[in-house]
């Protein structure tokens, strides 16, 4: 990879960050470019870029759809949403717009997302789904083909790598090395519940993970992961109780559904497909 790949026009070696927030919902904490603390360098090209770039309405290369490699050097237009909480709360998401914006339903009514609709010419559901598909023909063909596989099948796109292996090797070799990984938070962010299992990160050794301490995140977004945890707590509250109206409760918190009646037609549609599997609320 090089220094076209990165935002900021730097190889992407000399950059470090620090993520913290929830699965999916997570924010950078903190960045270092060539150990030295890399926010002020990230504003000046932010506002170089919206200086001098102008989005096209229709632009083929905006948004691009899950898998699809990144033809130019990424901009504040590729991401909108991700660019624009960063200059309101001062926090980035670090999984980009195809992952955030499910967090925020209320701010993108009937899917409308800068001109565009997510799922549909944003984000494509159908795209990701038969690129899967055709994903997995390809494998079961590879899998049954004596041929030596081609080597840049291990050629990894950037954000997009698996660590188990990484991750294995560390727990089972004592190597220490950290990774981002889902744990209790157990009091290693302040500001954030104890109990409250996050994405962040932590030491791999021999053993167990060992969550790095980290300062209170900015109080701007801490509400924001407060009312997901909220949703989760809610959750996890109806699966253990049985309880249908905390359920519909949860359907609320989660704004996605807007009024009362359709949680309930949710819960009820949502309960019976799944009666087999939770006793608890017959």
């Amino acid at each position: 990879m090089g220094s076209g790949d990165c935002f900021l026009g730097v190889e992407p070696t000399k950059v470090r960050s620090l993520g913290v927030g929830l699965n999916h919902l997570t924010f950078l904490h903190d960045l270092r470019v060539g150990g030295k603390n890399g926010w002020g360098q990230v504003d000046k090209v932010l506002q170089d870029q919206k200086r001098h770039l102008q989005k096209a309405a229709n632009a083929p290369d905006l948004f691009a759809e899950m898998g699809q490699a990144a033809t130019a050097r990424p901009t504040y237009y590729d991401n909108p949403f991700s660019w624009e909480m960063y200059e309101t709360y001062g926090a980035f998401p670090a999984v980009l717009d195809r992952h955030v914006v499910e967090f925020f339903p209320e701010r993108f009514r009937d899917g409308k997302y800068y001109g565009r609709t997510l799922g549909v010419d944003a984000f494509s559901f159908e795209n990701v789904i038969a690129k899967g598909d055709a994903d997995y023909k390809i494998l079961i063909q590879r899998a049954a083909d004596a041929a030596e596989l081609d080597s840049g099948l291990f050629a990894r796109h950037a954000g997009e790598h698996e660590q188990l292996v990484e991750i294995l090797r560390s727990l089972y070799l004592d190597e220490r090395r950290t990774f981002s990984v889902n744990l209790e938070n157990a009091g290693a962010i302040p500001n954030l519940p104890k109990r409250a299992v996050l994405e962040l990160p932590a030491v791999a050794t021999g053993h167990g993970f060992y969550p790095l301490f980290m300062s209170d995140l900015p109080e701007t977004v801490v509400p924001i992961l407060n009312r997901r945890i909220h949703v989760v707590e809610l959750t996890v509250e109806a699966a253990l109780t049985g309880r249908r109206d905390v359920f519909v409760e949860a359907l609320l918190a989660d704004g996605s559904v807007t009024s009362e009646s359709m949680a309930e037609q949710l819960a009820t549609e949502l309960l019976e497909a799944h009666r087999d599997y939770l006793p608890q609320f017959a």
